[in-house]
């Protein structure tokens, strides 16, 4: 399911959301009082947003409680203000009249699955002010635990609705300071993400007046990153539907762990590259290798490597040009990064120390694409005079490894070998 995109990628939708199973309350001023009868004014106490369907934005507001009076701390204009509801715990119903402007605000409360949504609505009493009634709605976010920095929320997740059994995954990268998902139906989203809350969230507009409400909070439990996602499908002025389900970071790749388990900085030696001859050379391909597992995840590839350039595919020893670096791999699937920090040429004059040379720390820039059996980055410099394409990553007895080419700008091709850690 592409979160956030409900009113406008339906045909999309349909295959996954009908494999998760949604608790959803139409939440309206009275509706559903039996509902409501359990939520407490200790219940309802906690921070909140909403999505203001006239202006196009979300917005965040705060209940508290004060005696049997539930009171709305909000900030507007840079001012904070108080308004003091009377609340009725048999239907889930706040209600004030405001003298001032003639006007009386109903709040209607419910819980739906683990959420508690909410709708405002505001009726103009002034015959002056012909403006009538108009509603917002929203729901209750998690309390946030601790500040999560952006970095620690970027990975795999899974996840599945309540009482479905099917399990699906997603991506999460970064974009500076905002969050784009990433998801099995080829679609993503961008989202403003707040580390102080480790909350992130989007208003997205469909047609006929309808809006979709999207909230990620994360925390951490027992070290794993995990998801409480709420979505709010909004008719403006009407009616809402409220969805909620969980999801958590994931490792991937059988044996091993996430990338930052094999990422190295250590510096390549060439007893490093003996895998090669044992494995590649004798058998044509890591396809032919027993135990071998193929890397697809971008996010498993990323940080240090070890590598080695040579002109002789078939017998790396016999080489008449070998030459060692480190690899840095950064960026996102669309926008891939690798920075090559040249060590050590080795020839047949003379072996030669090249680090500090800032020419030959130029990254290459590329894209990732995921085939049949594995992940491959092709990538140039920013001349285009020099390619780099990384045709297999894969895994085996806790090691990861990678194999490509290097062309050179007047056409001589070379090979590669990376390794980690």
């Amino acid at each position: 399911m592409t979160i956030g995109t409900m009113a406008n990628r339906a045909k999309r939708v349909v295959a996954l959301a009908a494999l998760i199973a949604f608790c959803a309350l139409l939440l309206a001023p009275g509706a559903n009082a039996a509902a409501a009868k359990r939520l407490s004014l200790d219940d309802i106490v906690g921070d909140y947003i909403y999505a203001d369907t006239d202006e196009g934005y979300t917005n965040w507001t705060s209940f508290e409680k004060e005696g049997n009076k539930l009171v709305e701390v909000f900030e507007n204009g840079g001012k904070t203000y108080r308004a003091e509801y009377k609340y009725n715990p048999a239907t889930g119903v706040a209600t004030m009249y405001e003298h001032e402007y003639i006007v009386t605000q109903t709040l209607t409360f419910a819980r739906v699955g683990e959420a508690i949504g909410y709708s405002t609505e505001e009726t103009t009493h002034d015959p002056d002010d012909p403006s009538g009634a108009f509603r917002y709605f929203g729901f209750k976010l998690p309390e946030a635990e601790a500040e999560i920095p952006i970095d620690e929320i970027v990975g795999t997740y899974e996840y599945q609705g309540p009482g479905s059994k099917v399990v699906h995954r997603m991506e999460m990268v970064r974009s500076g300071n905002k969050l784009i998902a990433r998801w099995e139906d080829g679609g993503e989203n961008v989202y403003d993400y707040d580390p102080e809350f480790a909350e992130a969230d989007k208003l997205t507009k469909g047609k006929n007046n309808r809006f979709v409400l999207t909230a990620w909070s994360f925390s951490k439990n027992d070290g794993v990153m995990e998801v409480f996602i709420q979505e709010s499908d909004i008719i403006r002025n009407k009616s809402c539907t409220l969805s909620t389900f969980r999801g958590q970071k994931i490792n991937l790749v059988g044996s091993g762990g996430p990338a930052a388990e094999f990422s190295t900085e250590a510096l390549p030696k060439l007893a490093d590259f003996q895998w090669y001859i044992n494995d590649i050379q004798k058998t044509g391909s890591p396809q032919n290798l027993k135990g071998v597992k193929h890397i697809k995840d971008f996010e498993l590839i990323k940080g240090g490597w070890k590598g080695i350039v040579f002109d002789n595919d078939a017998n790396l020893a016999k080489s008449g040009y070998i030459s060692t670096f480190n690899l840095e791999i950064s960026g996102s699937e669309k926008s891939v990064k690798l920075t090559p920090d040249w060590y050590r040429d080795y020839n047949s004059f003379n072996e030669k120390d090249v680090r500090g040379d800032a020419s030959d720390t130029e990254p290459f820039e590329g894209r990732w694409t995921v085939g049949r059996d594995y992940g491959f980055v092709k990538a140039e410099d920013s001349g285009g005079d020099n390619a780099l394409t990384v045709a297999m990553f894969y895994e085996l007895n806790g090691k990861q490894y990678a194999l490509g080419i290097l062309t050179w700008w007047d056409g001589w091709e070379t090979y590669v070998a990376l390794v980690r850690p």
